[in-house]
């Protein structure tokens, strides 16, 4: 059984990296025939693609709650988007840094950086206390 799993756990990494290089491959192209960014096409096609299954799980964690399934599945939702933030900024990108230099313009840095630690402290400052409102996850919705 482990070693039907272990299969299936390597021809999905195989399967992964295969497609997502068909993908980046089809952006650059999109970007090129459309006269635009390749960060841009990036930052919008590329971001919502691999945020999908995130944005399920938080989905199916918040019909559960709803309908009454698992009232608990907050920190499954929470530790989910939490875990995936760190990941991409840790993990992803010191692996990327390690297989080849990379290249942050001032100008991407001044733009995206500020943005990037509000919104980390707006959302440690809202869990503080363990619980995130109602009132509260407005507020993070429209300030960020």
């Amino acid at each position: 059984m482990i070693l039907i799993s272990i299969i299936f756990l390597i021809i999905g990494f195989i399967g992964l990296t295969i497609g997502s290089k068909f993908i980046i491959i089809g952006l650059e192209n999109i970007a090129d025939r459309l006269h635009i960014s390749h960060m841009m096409v990036g930052l919008t096609i590329l971001a919502i693609g691999t945020s999908l299954p995130e944005i399920a799980v938080s989905v199916m964690g918040g019909f559960d709650k709803l309908l009454g399934i698992d009232p608990t599945i907050d920190g499954i939702v929470i530790g989910n988007k939490v875990g995936s933030f760190l990941t991409q900024i840790t993990l992803i990108i010191g692996i990327l840094a390690v297989t080849q230099p990379l290249f942050v313009s001032k100008w991407e840095l001044r733009r995206e950086g500020p943005m990037l630690f509000i919104s980390l402290l707006i959302f440690l400052i809202f869990s503080l206390d363990g619980v995130i409102t109602q009132f509260e996850a407005l507020k993070i919705s429209v300030l960020l």
